[in-house]
């Protein structure tokens, strides 16, 4: 048997070797210590009866500092575990939230939250004192929003 022969059996035999170790099932880590490190989700059923102003929820999120909000049709609901607070539009008051249908809610970088209604614009919460500032589409106004459905 010649040289190159010989090479090339001992290079199909390295290469076999590699191919069945490189098939080989490596796990990334042990299945029950992956389960355990996460402590069991619990879920809470909220209701009207809880304080909802209903039971269709349209969006939810939870803030940097753990409250829960709630978007529903019927206006925003902060949730801190214990207790719901509501906010609704009053006309007699202009730093209340503009509009009951919620549509979406955002939490930027600093904290602050921004919620959409479905035709009362976009609504900034003031967290220190617990009012909105609303922005309105304004036709003649080019720096306005775009819609009043957010």
């Amino acid at each position: 048997m010649s040289f190159a022969v010989k090479y090339y059996i001992l290079h199909f035999n390295v290469l076999t070797l590699i191919v069945l170790f490189l098939n080989l099932p490596i796990p990334a880590q042990n299945k029950n210590t992956a389960l355990t490190n996460f402590p069991e989700p619990i879920f809470e059923h909220i209701t009207i009866e809880d304080g909802l102003p209903e039971n269709s929820v349209r969006c939810i999120l939870q803030d940097h500092l753990g409250y829960m909000w709630f978007g529903t049709q019927n206006g925003l609901v902060k949730y801190d575990g214990y207790n719901m607070t509501v906010y609704q539009p009053d006309p007699d008051d202009s730093l209340s939230i503009s509009h009951r249908q919620i549509q979406t809610i955002y939490e930027d970088k600093s904290g602050t939250l921004w919620i959409g209604t479905r035709y009362g614009g976009l609504n900034r919460f003031n967290r220190a004192t617990e009012t909105f500032t609303n922005y309105l589409h304004n036709p003649d106004d080019s720096t306005s929003i775009n819609s009043n459905f957010v």
